[in-house]
């Protein structure tokens, strides 16, 4: 960590312990969020319409420009980024400047003050996949970033980027980035809009049966692009189904009676969460939360365990080799003895004894372990 950074984070942390007489003068304010991530390009196989063979990674900065966050007195010191100029290397920097105007960025303290709280983010930009046609003679680049910081919350964000190449820059006097092929600004980033995003505020819950759960998933939508889909699947032990599903015009499918989505809550706010109630084995799973618009689709995935399930199968686990003990021994001491001979010793070991004869392969077992038992037997006469 940086000197200046420190100073930073010391006099924010000196700043937060104002906050209590400050509570009414904190305000929105527009900040710019800067993060360090990796570019991700798929290299196509050398098969028309096969899968990807490869993948490369190129160091990027994402540039959320315009971020609203609290400031209550501790970002005085907070500047605006400055891009470093048009590079004349043979390689210039990805930068993406990201303008979150029209699309509130979630959770935006934590990736403001993410060095400061020693919290971790990964960031990765990737070219969207699924390609479509803008109207008009603009057809529109597409970037999907995604943001997961160590406490468990991810965001995807769709990116809305200048025109695609046509060929006729060079006539219009218009720059491409070498390696995205796409316009950059007069200080070499890519300048793009926030136009879609969904958020989720941890990968995985523990529950106990019987009890009720709450899937966190949100989104947001630019003004003119609404919500056309959502879709909760669960994937288990190599199957999968649809919990709950809601196509724009139609009435939600609530695909099992303990599964709710509150419609009111998905339609005003963007609050797209899953409710179960009274959880039982069925329900543990990897949960994905699906969010469509008419051009694009994120998705969150949420590992959903019982913290009852391994602790029951070992109590009946315990029960189950009880009684069998109980019932080896209960056998060797009352019912499988033999007319004429007198049982001197056995033994409950997991192997067989040196001194006598061991029982046949259908022995009983205890917690796992076979039961051996060996006797010593006298003829009547000679007792």
């Amino acid at each position: 960590m940086s000197l200046g950074l420190v100073l930073f984070c010391g006099l924010l942390a000196l700043k937060t312990g104002w906050t209590e007489d400050l509570g009414p003068r904190s305000s929105l304010r527009s900040v710019d969020v800067v993060l360090d991530c990796l570019y991700i390009e798929e290299t196509a196989g050398d098969l028309p319409g096969s899968f990807a063979s490869s993948f490369s990674q190129d160091s990027a900065t994402l540039v959320l420009r315009d971020v609203s966050v609290i400031d209550d007195g501790s970002l005085d010191d907070v500047t605006n980024y400055e891009a470093p100029g048009a590079s004349t290397g043979s390689a210039p920097p990805l930068i993406f400047e990201a303008s979150a105007k029209l699309v509130a960025i979630p959770y935006a303290e934590s990736l403001l003050h993410a060095d400061c709280s020693g919290e971790e983010v990964t960031c990765e930009i990737s070219l969207y996949s699924r390609h479509q046609t803008d109207e008009g003679t603009c057809q529109s680049s597409w970037f999907m970033g995604t943001l997961k910081l160590s406490s468990g919350i991810s965001i995807a964000l769709v990116l809305r980027g200048p025109c695609r190449s046509d060929g006729k820059e060079e006539e219009r006097m218009i720059v491409l980035h070498p390696k995205l092929k796409v316009p950059v600004s007069n200080e070499g980033t890519v300048l793009t809009t926030v136009e879609f995003q969904s958020s989720s505020l941890t990968p995985t819950l523990r529950t106990r049966l019987g009890s009720s759960v709450t899937l966190n998933c949100r989104f947001a939508l630019a003004p003119g692009s609404p919500l056309a889909l959502l879709e909760w699947r669960l994937q288990h032990q190599g199957s999968g189904r649809s919990v709950f599903r809601y196509q724009t015009g139609s009435e939600p499918q609530e695909e099992q009676p303990t599964a709710h989505v509150d419609m009111v809550q998905l339609l005003e706010t963007g609050d797209a969460s899953l409710s179960l109630h009274g959880v039982g084995m069925k329900d543990e799973g990897t949960y994905i939360c699906l969010v469509s618009s008419p051009k694009h689709q994120t998705q969150h995935i949420i590992q959903l365990q019982l913290a009852d399930q391994k602790t029951s199968k070992v109590v009946v686990g315990v029960i189950i080799s009880t009684a069998l003990f109980v019932v080896a021994l209960f056998g060797l001491t009352h019912g499988w003895r033999k007319p004429g001979k007198s049982l001197q010793s056995y033994s409950l070991l997991p192997s067989q004894s040196s001194t006598g004869v061991s029982a046949p392969h259908s022995q009983p077992s205890w917690a796992g372990m076979p039961l051996t038992m060996s006797y010593q037997s006298t003829p009547s006469g000679q007792a």
